[in-house]
């Protein structure tokens, strides 16, 4: 008996020492910050489940269409100027928020949508849009169309577009024409160029403000009243007009630069 007491009394401790040993190594694991290392490891499996997400968006889009959304202003003073806001779908579908601003840019009031009802704001996809006074404006836009050229005006200052009357020529009536926003030397005069097709070039004259356009066909040099051109062989034009030097590369997107 005398043994066995001792042994029964050794093993009694040793339980509690056990039973106490882990019930503070618990605790201690339950009140223990995360370390830095776990983070880093569940932020980047976080990382690798959202890029896998995002893959699978972009490929889906392919077929439902990721919004692309781009701007681009253009001001005709100090003051007064316009936004467009492009939303892009894919298949030459592109959204339009039109804006005016008479604050240099300070706040902008939005004057057209193309996801209202009423809207005639063109489709396709824009290439520009260019305003000669606080009313007269004009959009160009482009799509698979054949003989057509995307040109839109309006003369209420961007509230209202109307499809502008161009006539093509017929070497190039069944062409998809690409067309870029016009440049103007006066309220009359301006030149509206379009991208080269094959061994052809096209281009437009205006003398009354844009309400006629005379097309001038595989002319790469010439010149009427102000204004003068010449296109290089890798496609770009460099236009003068009231003595100044302006330059559109047509494999380009559209913009105009001054040289």
């Amino acid at each position: 008996m005398r043994r066995t007491l001792p042994f029964i009394v050794l093993c009694t401790l040793t339980a509690a020492l056990l039973s106490g040993c882990s019930l503070n190594h618990k605790e201690a694991a339950e009140q223990a910050p995360v370390s830095k290392s776990t983070i880093t490891a569940s932020s980047s499996k976080i990382e690798q489940q959202e890029n896998a997400g995002s893959a699978s968006s972009e490929s889906d889009s392919q077929e439902t269409g990721v919004v692309k959304v781009r701007e681009e202003s253009y001001f005709l003073n100090d003051q007064v100027g316009w936004k467009a806001s492009y939303s892009a779908y894919g298949m030459f579908r592109e959204d339009t928020v039109l804006y005016r601003t008479t604050d240099g840019g300070q706040t902008w009031t939005e004057i057209a949508s193309s996801n209202k009802e009423d809207s005639t704001l063109p489709g396709g996809m824009k290439s520009g849009i260019v305003f000669t006074s606080e009313s007269d404006g004009w959009m160009t836009t482009n799509a698979p169309w054949d003989g057509r050229v995307g040109l839109y005006t309006t003369h209420d200052g961007g509230s209202t577009w109307q499809e502008e009357a161009v006539t093509v020529p017929e070497t190039l009536q069944s062409t998809q024409l690409y067309v870029y926003p016009p440049k103007f030397a006066s309220a009359d005069e301006g030149i509206l160029i379009i991208r080269p097709v094959a061994a052809s070039s096209l281009l437009y004259i205006t003398d009354d403000g844009g309400a006629h356009w005379t097309p001038i066909i595989d002319e790469q040099q010439g010149s009427h009243n102000e204004i003068s051109w010449a296109l290089s062989d890798d496609g770009l034009y460099t236009i003068v007009m009231n003595h100044e030097k302006w330059i559109l590369h047509t494999s380009g997107d559209g913009t105009w630069g001054q040289i």
